[in-house]
C-alpha cells in the first residue's frame, strides 16, 4: 500500500512540475495573442515603406515602443516562469529605442543605424542564448528570429547610407513578424502538450481510489 501511494504522488508531482516546460499550459494563449500582435506590428511597419512624402521614422519609433511595452507586460504576466527575462529584455529595450528616435528625429540616418545596430545586436545576441539555454519547446523558431535579427544588426553597423529609411522599416518589420511567429508557435507547441499532462489524472485518481478501499486490500 505505501508503494502505490508513493507511486500516485510521484505522478503527481512529474504531471504538475515537468522539468521541460517551464511554462504553465494555460499561458499558451498568452502567448500565440502576443505573437499575432507582434506579426499585425511588423506588418505595419513594413507597410510605412508606402509612406514616400513623409517621414516614416517617427511612426515607426511609435510602433517600437508599443511592440515593446505589449512584450515587457507578457513578461511581468509569465514572471515566475524561465521565459520571464526573454521577453523583458526586447521589451524594456525597445521603449527607450523608440522614445529616443521620437523624440530625436533629426539625429541623422548614421546615427540612427548605429543606435539600432546596437538594438538589433543585443537583443538577438540576448534571444540567441536564451533559445540555446532554455530550450523552450518550438525554440528553433527562437533561433531562426535570433539569427536573422543579429544579420540586419550587422548590416546596420556598416551604415550604408544608400539604404535610406526604407531599411528601417524592413527590418523592424521582419524582426517583428519573426518573432511574432516564433511566439505563436511556441504557444502552439505548449498547447499541444496540455493533453500529455492531463492524462495523468485518471491513473492517479484510479491508484487512489484503490489505495484506500478497503475492499481491495489483499
Amino acid at each position: 500500500m505505501d508503494g502505490i501511494a508513493s507511486k500516485v504522488n510521484s505522478d503527481k508531482r512529474s504531471a504538475s512540475t515537468p522539468s521541460d516546460l517551464p511554462y504553465q499550459q494555460s499561458e499558451w494563449s498568452w502567448c500565440a495573442k502576443l505573437g499575432v500582435v507582434l506579426v499585425i506590428f511588423g506588418i505595419l511597419a513594413i507597410s510605412l515603406i508606402a509612406l514616400r512624402n513623409v517621414d516614416s521614422v517617427a511612426y515607426l519609433s511609435w510602433l517600437i515602443v508599443l511592440s515593446g511595452v505589449v512584450e515587457a507586460v507578457h513578461a511581468f504576466h509569465l514572471r515566475k516562469s524561465a521565459g520571464f527575462f526573454f521577453h523583458l529584455v526586447p521589451g524594456i529595450a525597445g521603449v527607450p529605442l523608440g522614445l529616443l528616435v521620437a523624440t530625436h528625429p533629426d539625429a541623422g540616418l548614421v546615427t540612427w543605424m548605429l543606435v539600432f545596430a546596437s538594438f538589433f545586436t543585443i537583443v538577438g545576441l540576448f534571444r540567441l542564448v536564451a533559445a540555446f539555454r532554455l530550450k523552450l519547446p518550438a525554440w528553433p523558431w527562437g533561433v531562426l528570429d535570433s539569427v536573422v535579427t543579429l544579420v540586419l544588426g550587422c548590416i546596420f553597423w556598416t551604415a550604408w547610407t544608400w539604404l535610406g529609411t526604407w531599411f528601417f522599416d524592413i527590418a523592424v518589420g521582419v524582426s517583428l513578424i519573426l518573432r511574432g511567429v516564433s511566439s505563436v508557435m511556441f504557444g502552439l507547441a505548449l498547447h499541444r502538450r496540455a493533453p500529455v499532462r492531463t492524462q495523468f489524472s485518471p491513473a492517479s485518481n484510479t491508484a487512489k481510489t484503490h489505495a484506500y478501499q478497503p475492499g481491495l486490500e489483499s
